[in-house]
């Protein structure tokens, strides 16, 4: 079942037969969350803010997960798995949008790790996912943008991922204006009606062990000129400000390597 919270924080990992997971949800409304992360059945954390990680980037096992900074960070032994995610409702403000009109936010999107095979496995893989919607307090959705990206190794391959040689990478279950620059990085786009400025979007890491994101999974903002937003969780990308002014389309379109034959759908209402 999806949580309903409006923002959410959640931490997990398997090591043998011992599984750790920790969470943090709050907020003041009660929207429902469309996908994970989902808090039932972890432990609530202590204190006030939305972040929370396990061991340190130079253990063998370290997980972490920060809407401060928008990042999501993973690093696992052999024979382990873990996932770590955030959600958070932000409400914007865009000068001189009226009730019927349309303005675009763009979400920038950074992966950086590697992942191989664990012993006696025939296929390693981990998986980066993110999911936005846009108009929480009207009846019908008014956009959406998601997107998966897989990191893995091949049945009957014989290398050994590193974070310096990567082997195998794809993207899938896109929705929307979901863009690839590069090999790690992407662009998601999404519009916003004036009368419901209100965005909700959950950002997912997931692996099994041997596999080092420890460096980043992260996001950044590019809003329309001028604009601004307030977070649920009332830190958001408050250690990573976001850059102001999105790209026009044309600019963008530079950037995406091309959404044809990748089952592009898009879904999206406008009110009268």
């Amino acid at each position: 079942m999806p949580a309903s919270a409006s923002y959410e924080v959640l931490i997990s990992t398997t090591l043998g037969a011992q599984t750790n997971e920790q969470c943090h949800t709050g907020g003041q409304t009660n929207y429902l969350a469309y996908s994970t992360p989902n808090c039932s059945g972890g432990t609530p954390s202590t204190g006030t803010d939305p972040f929370l990680s396990s061991g340190t980037s130079e253990d063998p096992l370290f997980v972490s997960a920060d809407l401060r900074t928008g990042e999501l960070k993973l690093k696992l032994p052999d024979l382990s798995s873990g996932f770590v995610s955030f959600s958070d409702v932000l409400h914007l403000e865009v000068p001189g949008l009226g009730l019927n009109e349309i303005a675009t936010v763009t979400f920038e999107l950074d992966v950086d790790g590697a992942y191989a095979r664990a012993t006696g496995q025939d296929i390693g893989q981990a998986s980066f996912s993110f999911n936005a919607v846009s108009g929480l307090n009207t009846t019908d959705l008014v956009d959406q943008v998601a997107g998966t990206a897989f990191y893995r190794t091949n049945s009957g391959s014989n290398a050994t991922n590193t974070t310096e040689t990567p082997e195998v990478f794809f993207t899938s279950n896109i929705i929307g204006d979901w863009q690839q620059q590069s090999t790690e990085r992407f662009f998601a786009t999404i519009d916003i009606l004036g009368s419901d400025p209100t965005l909700l979007f959950t950002m997912m890491l997931n692996a099994a062990g041997p596999a080092d994101f420890s460096h980043t999974a992260g996001i950044s903002l590019l809003l329309p000129t001028n604009a601004t937003f307030t977070s649920d969780s009332e830190v958001f990308l408050s250690q990573r400000g976001p850059t102001t002014s999105v790209p026009e389309p044309a600019s963008l379109a530079l950037l995406g390597l091309g959404l044809a034959g990748l089952g592009f759908t898009r879904y999206r209402h406008r009110r009268a």
